[in-house]
C-alpha cells in the first residue's frame, strides 16, 4: 500500500505520463487513470477504472477486475426475463428484446467483416516472419545456424496455420450460433448472467428500489474481514458470494434470504462472452 501511494505521488508530482505494468487488479484500480485490460497478449477493454468496474465488455474482464470476482450464473432468457436453473426469474430493463437484438446484429457485422479479412490478415502475419530478425544475416555473431533458423521459421508457419485455422473455424461456429440467438430473442436461449458479490443484498437491509424477489439459500462459509463479511452459497450450480457488511450474526448452515439490485444485473453472450448491453 505504501508503495502504490508513494508511486502515485511521485507521478503526480512529475505530471509525465506513466505506464505501469501489473497482474494485481487492486493495484490497477486504485492506481491509474486508465486501464488497458489484457488476456494472451489481447487487449480485452480500455477505460477507466470506474468504466471497467461497471461496464465490463466481457465475462473476462468482469471477473478479473473486482474482489471478489463477478458471480457468473447459467440461465435462460425468454422475453425480457432470465431464468436460472432453481427456478428463479429475474426481470430485465424494458426494451431489452431490442437490445438484444442489436447486440446480434452488430457481432454478426463483426464476425462476417474479420472472415473477409481474416485469411489475407493472416497470410501479411506469416510473411512478415520471412523479413523479421529470423532471416537477417549476422556478419560475425550468428545465434544460430542457417538449419536451425530455417526450421525456427518454418515452426512458426506451421503454428501460424493452425492458429489461423482455429480461430477461423471458431468464428464460423460463432456466426453459425448467432442465427439461434435470433431465435431465442423470441423463444428462450441460453445465456451467462453477472452480478457482483457486494450488489447482493440480505433482503432485510436493502434499500434499493429495484430489486428482485428474495432468494433463500444455506450458508456454506463465512469469511470476516472486519467491517466486512463474504458469504459463500451453493447454488445455480456454482460457488456464489455475497460481500454484505450486515454479516456480524450469520453462522454457516443458517438460512439468509437474499435480493439482487437489478439495476447492477449484467448479460453475457454464451457464445463469445461479450457482455450485451
Amino acid at each position: 500500500v505504501q508503495m502504490r501511494s508513494e508511486i502515485v505521488r511521485i507521478h503526480e508530482q512529475i505530471g509525465a505520463t506513466t505506464i505501469y505494468v501489473t497482474h494485481d487488479q487492486t493495484e490497477a484500480m486504485t492506481m491509474a487513470t486508465k486501464i488497458v485490460v489484457m488476456s494472451k497478449g489481447w487487449v480485452q477493454q480500455i477505460g477507466t477504472p470506474q468504466e471497467i468496474y461497471c461496464n465490463p465488455k466481457n465475462i473476462f474482464v468482469a471477473t478479473f477486475i473486482g474482489s471478489p470476482a463477478m458471480n457468473i450464473i447459467g440461465a435462460r432468457y425468454e422475453s425480457g426475463k432470465v431464468k436460472m436453473n432453481e427456478g428463479t426469474t429475474l426481470q430485465l430493463k424494458d426494451g431489452f428484446d431490442k437490445i438484444y437484438k442489436a447486440f446480434i446484429e452488430s457481432r454478426e457485422a463483426q464476425i462476417k467483416a474479420s472472415l473477409d479479412d481474416f485469411d489475407n490478415l493472416t497470410d501479411e502475419i506469416i510473411e512478415s516472419m520471412k523479413a523479421s530478425q529470423i532471416y537477417k544475416k549476422e556478419e560475425k555473431k550468428e545465434l544460430l545456424t542457417k538449419k536451425k533458423k530455417f526450421t525456427l521459421f518454418n515452426k512458426k508457419k506451421v503454428n501460424a496455420e493452425i492458429d489461423k485455422q482455429s480461430k477461423r473455424e471458431s468464428l464460423l461456429e460463432e456466426l453459425k450460433a448467432l442465427t439461434v440467438h435470433y431465435d431465442s430473442i423470441a423463444n428462450g436461449g441460453d445465456v451467462k448472467i453477472g452480478i457482483r458479490p457486494e450488489h447482493i443484498y440480505l433482503a432485510s437491509y436493502c434499500d434499493v428500489s429495484n430489486k428482485s424477489d428474495v432468494i433463500s439459500a444455506e450458508v456454506m462459509l463465512v469469511e470476516r474481514l472486519g467491517n466486512e463479511s463474504i458469504l459463500h452459497f451453493n447454488i445455480f450450480d456454482t460457488d456464489f458470494q455475497v460481500k454484505t457488511s450486515r454479516g456480524e450474526g450469520v453462522e454457516i448452515g443458517d438460512k439468509v434470504d437474499l435480493v439482487f439490485d437489478l439495476d447492477k444485473l449484467h448479460v453475457f453472450d454464451i457464445e463469445s462472452g461479450l457482455a450485451i448491453k
